[in-house]
């Protein structure tokens, strides 16, 4: 799927284009937003630089570019393939397209590491065929999936007593 020319995903860019244009602080000429997305979490680091390529000063995401991110990863899920683990998106001012790249398949790094659990999550809501899961992500699904069974075999067992 082309970020550029999928009708709904350019709408939800647009979306969070304005809503971040709206914020971003006097001055600032791009807004570089990374976004690490999971069925449990998301992790949005946003960059400021003003019109010299200088720190254009601090933001948050605001909550309706937070939203359209969101659906943004549901809209982009691809059967099989699976849907990004994460994505940066730079905003310009003055209407430019936004440069997007999507990561599909790299380990995003997320600090603090979430719990292997939401990766078993994030495959049952998202699903990936076998070659379509990567080596770091297959250790944490399966690590994830025998966490929930040792939990349930735990929780019978104290309902058997």
């Amino acid at each position: 799927m082309d970020p550029r020319t999928d009708s709904r995903v350019a709408e939800l860019l647009a979306t969070a284009h304005r809503a971040v244009a709206a914020e971003a602080p006097m001055g600032a000429e791009t807004v570089v937003v990374r976004v690490m997305g999971n069925a449990l979490a998301f992790n949005y680091q946003l960059k400021v630089v003003d019109g010299w390529g200088g720190d254009g000063g601090a933001m948050y995401m605001p909550a309706e570019a937070a939203a359209a991110v969101k659906e943004l990863r549901r809209v982009m899920y691809q059967p099989g393939r699976g849907t990004w683990c994460s994505i940066e998106v730079v905003f310009h001012r003055g209407g430019k397209e936004p440069e997007v790249s999507v990561n599909y398949d790299e380990n995003p790094g997320w600090k603090p590491e979430l719990h292997p659990t939401s990766f078993s999550r994030d495959q049952e809501l998202f699903p990936r065929a076998d070659e379509h899961i990567p080596a770091w992500l297959r250790e944490l699904i399966d690590e994830g999936a025998e966490l929930e069974r040792q939990h349930f075999a735990e929780s019978a067992g104290d309902e058997q007593r």
